[in-house]
């Protein structure tokens, strides 16, 4: 794909909120409510630095449940 193309791309990430008894509950069961909620937040915070990576970031759009 050319640089042109990249810009017109766009990502829609839908993810749920990393909420602490919420988030990645059978993970929780291990290593607890807050340590779990931790880890989707950094998941989910790997994931939009890739998608910025890709399109940039005014191509990004999150939506959180």
């Amino acid at each position: 794909m050319t640089d042109s193309t990249m810009r017109d791309l766009r990502v829609l990430v839908m993810a749920k909120a990393p909420v602490a008894g919420v988030s990645k509950t059978r993970l929780a069961a291990t290593i607890g409510d807050e340590a779990a909620a931790d880890v989707a937040a950094a998941a989910l915070l790997d994931t939009l630095a890739a998608a910025q990576a890709t399109v940039g970031a005014g191509g990004c759009v999150l939506a959180l449940a």
